[in-house]
């Protein structure tokens, strides 16, 4: 079986629903593959939005019509303004959020969605044809085409330190890049990526923290990103 859509999204996360969402709103034909469907924007084990850094991103998205700053109002616990023993300049309102009935919502909007197919399936190939386009095979052996393909799997959390395992997500082993990897993509802005190993970054005293977002959004620069 081979299908043809017009842009192909490989992962069914936050990043992957935001941008099937807007690659079908704006009429292209899209299809987006997630390995669970009833997993789609799943949320970590503290399940919140907004927050110093991701607050401004929310913002981002939602100033561009996206859905996570909708689905987070529709599906919040609590919400809250950080912060406020600052300035204004540094407050920042984060949401609580409902773990399961998000996922449902975001589930539901990329069902009804015009445009926009959802398909639970592995994807194991792509390569890119004679023809232009980039073509990919899922585990079942199913074959799909597509002009453009976003590949939305995740980052690479699952590393060692030292031969301890420095992240609880095990999904997080870097598929998707190795798919790009062999399609001849190349990794750009590898310091936005959320590194889990530690030791990784500048200045010294942050050494055996996690680098995630906040820590970056403090001033902390990776010094292996090449």
């Amino acid at each position: 079986m081979l299908k043809e859509y017009d842009i192909i999204v490989i992962g069914a996360g936050h990043a992957g629903c935001e941008a099937a969402l807007a690659a079908s709103r704006l009429g292209y034909k899209t299809v987006i593959f997630g390995i669970n469907i009833d997993s789609i924007a799943n949320m970590a084990c503290n399940p919140s939005i907004g927050g110093t850094a991701k607050g401004q991103l929310v913002r981002e998205i939602d100033a561009l019509g996206g859905e996570m700053g909708r689905a987070a109002d529709l599906n919040a616990i609590q919400t809250k303004l950080l912060n406020k023993a600052k300035g204004p300049a540094v407050y920042s309102p984060r949401a609580q959020i409902d773990r399961k009935r998000y996922q449902m919502y975001m589930k539901n909007v990329l069902e009804c969605q015009e445009n926009l197919d959802l398909k639970q399936a592995e994807i194991v190939s792509l390569n890119k044809t004679e023809d232009g386009l980039w073509e990919m095979a899922t585990q079942l052996e199913a074959v799909y085409k597509a002009k453009t393909v976003v590949i939305a799997t995740g980052g690479a959390g699952r590393m060692h330190y030292q031969g301890f395992p420095t992240s609880n997500h095990y999904g997080a082993t870097a598929d998707g890049l190795v798919l790009g990897y062999r399609a001849g993509a190349k990794l750009l802005y590898a310091e936005t990526l959320q590194y889990h190993p530690t030791g990784v970054a500048f200045p010294e005293q942050i050494f055996g923290a996690l680098v995630t977002e906040k820590v970056r959004s403090l001033g902390a620069k990776l010094v292996n990103k090449n």
